[in-house]
């Protein structure tokens, strides 16, 4: 139920007045007045950090005292955007604020009976099924969601890939716009002239100030530093190209990387203990879908 509460009012409530409405500081004590609701007094806590205690009172609903422990694992279920804001300070007290009026609320709706609608049953059943599926799963990667450096080692030899550092060039060019001006093109290449582009990879074969050249990048990566190459035709026109500086793929040590392979690892592993789970539920439940589509739903596609 506290869930459903926080959910409902505290973190919707909150993140629409934090977001909308600037911060202001609250008086030692102030009373919101919520009609025929309730009567809630927010007790301030000190601007100053102090370690928390667990056993304050920080705001009362009739005989109901909200402890600051409360609040803390409220704030604990907060995004951590947020929690930046109210861990504190005027943040905080406008977080108790917000909290205890939800609360307020809540004890008015339960005196009333809401919670026992149909639409309030149906709600907290569909809640509680989430709730419940959500646990189901953590436990079962809690329990065989555990990682080796063996199993990591043996993802990182057959994943090198994707811990490999490109190979690149760089390059310098110049168009070749008259075929009898090659040799004066190629003295200007070697002193350094024309035109630079950095970086190049396979993968993304552009040339900057040319455009895309995958034949002429495939062709220029055959070559060593300092090759001269070309003329090369891209696009109707003629480059003769000159290599500064060529730079092999490499793979990065696996001690380097052992953070993203175990990301990577786990990932790859968490969905395959997820999948394993729902299946063997769907087998041992003996789950059987009857709907077929029509062929009218067919010929919808």
């Amino acid at each position: 139920m506290k869930i459903i509460k926080i959910l409902i009012f505290a973190i919707i409530v909150f993140l629409a007045g934090f977001y909308t409405h600037k911060i202001t500081g609250l008086e030692k004590k102030e009373t919101v007045s919520l009609g025929n609701i309730a009567q809630v007094e927010i007790i301030n806590t000190p601007e100053e950090k102090q370690p928390v205690d667990t056993t304050e009172v920080v705001a009362r609903i009739g005989s109901r005292m909200i402890r600051m422990q409360e609040i803390e694992r409220m704030i604990e279920k907060l995004p951590e955007q947020i929690k930046t804001y109210v861990k504190e300070g005027e943040g905080k007290a406008r977080l108790i604020k917000e909290y205890a009026t939800s609360e307020a609320i809540y004890e008015k709706g339960k005196k009333l009976n809401l919670l026992q609608t149909p639409q309030a049953k149906e709600f907290v059943e569909e809640m509680s099924k989430q709730f419940v599926i959500k646990d189901m799963i953590e436990l079962e990667l809690k329990e065989k969601l555990i990682v080796t450096d063996q199993e990591l080692k043996l993802y990182y030899e057959t994943n090198q890939k994707y811990f490999t550092t490109p190979g690149t060039i760089d390059i310098r060019f110049i168009e070749l716009v008259d075929s009898a001006k090659k040799d004066k093109v190629i003295n200007q290449l070697k002193n350094k002239e024309g035109q630079k582009a950095e970086g190049i990879i396979k993968s993304r074969p552009a040339i900057i100030g040319i455009g895309l050249a995958k034949e002429a990048v495939d062709k220029l990566f055959t070559e060593n530093k300092d090759a001269i190459v070309g003329p090369l035709e891209i696009n109707k026109k003629n480059y003769i190209f000159m290599i500064d500086d060529k730079k092999e793929e490499q793979v990065r040590p696996f001690d380097q990387v052992k953070p993203e392979v175990e990301s990577a690892y786990k990932t790859q592993k968490q969905d395959e203990i997820v999948n394993n789970f729902v299946n063997k539920t769907i087998e041992e439940s003996g789950l059987e879908v009857l709907f077929k589509p029509s062929v009218k739903d067919e010929e919808k596609k």
